[in-house]
């Protein structure tokens, strides 16, 4: 056992592994890139729905989004707890329908990306945080009642977003009035879910004969 305090020296003793900071610090900061992206990708097989394809990072290409999220995060661990919230509250279209046919990488970009209505409106309208969010918010509003309310059930159920509207599932949600419609679809919009007021749009008597 005579060699184990040579392997617990100081690591300054190696002084390749101060080379790429000397000369320029552009790998250094690639290579914590590539941890970046590797941790996202463990915490996001790990928490994915079991519809959504796993994800193996190719290349720094998520790079700068990644580190925006993080940053409006708040950092790497908040960022961690925002995304499990996402993975776990996202809307039923992006659970079950979107991932078919799309590879983990294009699942990501879901994730690091918004609807076509809040394109430009920067990080805070990317799924990951909308997803996120609507959970957190209604947790800390102590509406936690919320997901576990019959009538809120039962418009996960009739109803999901899709291209911009909402969409009835099956003879139920079709043979419902427009009146009992809206105040479902309102119920979803309330959490968080679709765009506020297309409930109204879609379902007030004004836009029917």
């Amino acid at each position: 056992g005579e060699q184990e305090p040579a392997e617990l020296q100081p690591a300054e003793a190696n002084p390749a592994e101060q080379q790429p900071i000397a000369s320029k610090a552009k790998p250094e900061s690639s290579a914590s890139q590539s941890q970046l992206i590797g941790q996202f990708a463990a915490t996001y097989n790990q928490h994915k729905p079991p519809t959504w394809p796993a994800y193996n990072p190719r290349g720094n290409s998520l790079a700068s989004r990644l580190l925006a999220a993080m940053r409006h995060a708040g950092g790497p661990e908040a960022f961690d707890a925002v995304l499990i919230q996402a993975l776990q509250a996202m809307p039923e279209f992006w659970r079950n329908v979107y991932p078919q046919g799309r590879s983990g990488g294009a699942c990501v970009a879901a994730l690091l990306s918004g609807d076509r209505s809040t394109t430009g409106l920067g990080v805070a309208f990317w799924h990951v945080f909308s997803w996120g969010a609507k959970s957190s918010a209604a947790t800390s509003q102590g509406s936690r009642s919320v997901a576990s309310d019959p009538d809120f059930r039962r418009a996960c159920r009739l109803f999901v977003w899709g291209d911009h509207a909402w969409r009835g599932q099956g003879m139920e949600a079709f043979e419902l009035p427009d009146q009992e419609k809206q105040r479902l679809t309102e119920l979803l919009e309330a959490a968080g879910l679709g765009r506020p007021g297309q409930a109204a749009k879609q379902f007030a008597p004004s836009s029917h004969f």
